[in-house]
């Protein structure tokens, strides 16, 4: 397959990347060529700013794509953009969504937001409404998209490459019996990790699924049952204090999604007693004593 994809020079990006290559595949990338990958002339380049992205921009030349994945599209003039640049070019679209397209619940379904139903007059700005952005983004391609699609609605990602450090942050204060704040630690959540998002995503190249699809690891869990966790692996003490620096994870109440239309496709990614644990400590051997 001819694979285009756009945003795959970091984090689980490029663990899709390096599945596809090890599959075959050949791939193209779309980048700035300000972040370095590691993947040498295993793949092509095409030297783009998302910003930049429009029918016909010579960069792109004639070319046409089996796959486009599409990791970096934010906002709904990106949405709208990638439609005209791809109309006629791409057999099939892969676009990163989120699990914030969905408000606060429990065994949230896809059918919990319709993009085809989703109405909006002033177009969101990512960093200000990130949330509403990715439920644009969703509804303009719903509404526009000249080939077949599927929302990848994805939760927060964790994994030894999560350049975010939202893991790392618990890990860190646990370990050093330092006090962080969180609203409701008894709130349940959804994860992925990095290397099951990478591996969802390549299979997804050959599956005819469209809409929205939820992809995260198969059992949500308690997140004080998970800083209970981290403290039992690093010997360290959970402190919560409303004074203290707020959680990344800091949700007001159950915020996890079922798996039920992932799995009758055949695939689900590892549960969290696969993974956890060893990321718990791999981020322990990190962290300042």
């Amino acid at each position: 397959m001819k694979i285009l994809v756009i945003g795959g020079n970091r984090y689980f990006g490029k663990r899709l990347v390096e599945q596809l290559l090890e599959e075959g595949e050949d791939v193209t990338l779309i980048t700035r060529g300000r972040t370095s990958d590691p993947f040498g002339d295993r793949v092509g380049r095409i030297a783009l700013d998302r910003g930049e992205l429009r029918a016909g921009h010579p960069a792109l030349g004639t070319g046409s794509w089996d796959v486009v994945y599409d990791q970096v599209c934010y906002e709904a003039k990106e949405a709208r953009a990638a439609c005209e640049t791809f109309r006629d070019r791409a057999g099939r679209y892969v676009f990163v969504s989120s699990q914030s397209v969905y408000a606060s619940g429990a065994n949230l379904k896809e059918s919990d937001f319709d993009p085809r139903a989703h109405r909006f007059e002033h177009e969101a700005d990512r960093q200000k409404e990130y949330a509403e952005a990715k439920r644009q983004c969703e509804a303009v391609f719903a509404a526009n998209a000249p080939f077949p699609l599927v929302a990848v609605r994805f939760p927060i990602v964790l994994g030894e490459d999560d350049y975010t450090g939202r893991l790392e942050f618990h890990v860190d204060r646990i370990k050093n019996a330092q006090a962080f704040a969180h609203p409701a630690p008894a709130s349940r959540i959804s994860f992925v990790h990095s290397a099951d998002a990478g591996a969802c995503l390549a299979w997804l190249r050959g599956v005819s699924a469209t809409g929205g699809l939820n992809v995260a690891s198969p059992d949500s869990i308690r997140l004080d049952e998970l800083f209970a966790r981290v403290a039992e692996l690093t010997k360290g003490r959970v402190e919560i204090s409303d004074a203290a620096e707020k959680s990344p994870f800091g949700i007001p109440e159950d915020w996890y999604m079922d798996m039920s239309r992932l799995r009758s496709l055949g695939f689900e990614p590892r549960p969290f007693d696969a993974w956890l644990d060893p990321l718990i400590l791999e981020l322990s051997r990190r962290s300042t004593p």
